[in-house]
Parts: C-alpha cells; structure tokens; sequence
C-alpha cells in the first residue's frame, strides 16, 4: 500500500490541450502536424482519434506534479501518424469540437533558390511563436499559416518563408514598408522582410541573423513556382 500511494503521488499529471491555430496536413494524407508550446518539465506529444466521418487532435501533456521550471513556454512541431489518409474527413479539435483549419503540404510553393549557406528544415504550421524575432509583420486573422525553415548548418541565422490566406498584415511601429513588385504582383518590402500576393496567397520570406540584401530575398521570391 505504501509503494501503491507513493507511485500514485509522482506520477506525472496527464492533460490536454486544444489546437491553438492550425495544422499541416502531409501529401499521403497521414501525417498531421502542429506547433504547440511546452514547459521545459513537461512531454508533449499530439495525438488523434479517428472515427468514420472525422478526426479529433489535441496535444498532450505530461508534467510531473511539482513544477520544476517557469517562465515562457517553448514551441516546437508535434506529428501524429493517422491509420488511414484523412481525406474527405472533418479535422476537429479534440477539446473544443470546433473544426481545425489546414493546410494541404502538397499545395506548398517550394523556392528553386536558396542563398547559400542555407539549408531546409522544417515546415511548422503556424510557427510565428516559434521564429519570433524573424517575423517583422504578422497576418491579421488568417485561419492557418505554413512556414518553411531554413537555416545556416551553424544555425545562426534563419530564412522564413510563410505562406497563408491572403490577409492583410499588421506592421511593428515605425516600419514603414515600401511599394516593390514581385513576380508582377504588387508587394512590400521591408528591411528583413519582402512579401506579395500570389497564387491566391500571401506569401512573406524574412530572415534574421545574417546580412542578406532585399536582392537576396527578390532572388528567392524569383525561383519561387508562377
């Protein structure tokens, strides 16, 4: 009885926690992917229900009982494997039941050019929260984003390109963006920053770290598929 309270008492507390944005959904249909943050004391991984008509996701959390940190979470991209292609079924927050907005991988705009130094990552959908300091603007009220990583092999600088709906977007005070055209549509230009419109969405390449001129960025939004 001892051993049995004892196990009882510091075994992690189990809880869950609802879709905070978005989702990547993978070209086979089977891999959905989110970015949730996380205390440095807890485990978190997402995890689904499937059923016929739809299938419910939310993020798990394992946390031991006496906190052994604080401050800010970390964000990082969780997956979970699903038995079947999700195909025609609905995506739904586990939590709230409401129906969780994503992006198909496959509809992704892939850059033929990179600058050198520069290598692929990841894909996080809605990682704003992850990049922070590379995101001089935000997009208003878009249902899901999808951001591309790339980064130096020192990981000291960072290359972002965000695809999402085509919202306008919300300027840092005192940025004062100018008018370019990219790929013959309209865009904006910022230090660090360049972002259009195309293909129906909103495309933004920023970058932090590292020195690259508004001619690198244009050379990356070049290569990028018409």
């Amino acid at each position: 009885m001892i051993g049995a309270a004892w196990i009882h008492f510091t075994s992690d507390v189990i809880t869950y926690g609802g879709i905070d944005g978005g989702a990547l959904v993978s070209a086979s249909g089977r891999t959905i992917s989110v970015t949730a943050g996380v205390l440095c004391d807890e485990n978190a991984a997402l995890v689904a229900d499937e059923q016929q008509a739809s299938v419910s996701i939310a993020v798990k959390y394992a946390a031991p009982r006496t906190a052994t940190c604080s401050g800010m979470p970390g964000f990082a991209v969780y997956h979970v494997q699903l038995s079947q292609p999700l195909g025609r079924r609905r995506l739904i927050d586990q939590v709230s039941g409401k129906p969780v907005p994503f992006i198909d991988v496959a509809r992704i705009l892939r850059p033929a050019y990179i600058p050198p130094g520069f290598m692929f990552r990841y894909d996080a959908p809605d990682g704003a929260g992850m990049f922070g300091p590379e995101y001089l603007s935000a997009v208003v009220q878009a249902p899901v984003t999808c951001s591309q990583l790339y980064t130096t092999t020192d990981n000291r600088a960072a290359l972002v390109i965000t695809q999402s709906a085509p919202r306008r977007l919300e300027w840092p005070p005192r940025t004062k963006p100018r008018p370019i055209v990219v790929n013959g549509h309209h865009g904006l230009e910022a230090p660090g920053e360049l972002t259009w419109i195309e293909h129906g969405q909103r495309i933004m390449i920023t970058v932090s770290g590292l020195g690259l001129s508004a001619g690198d960025l244009m050379a990356v939004a070049d290569s990028m598929p018409r």
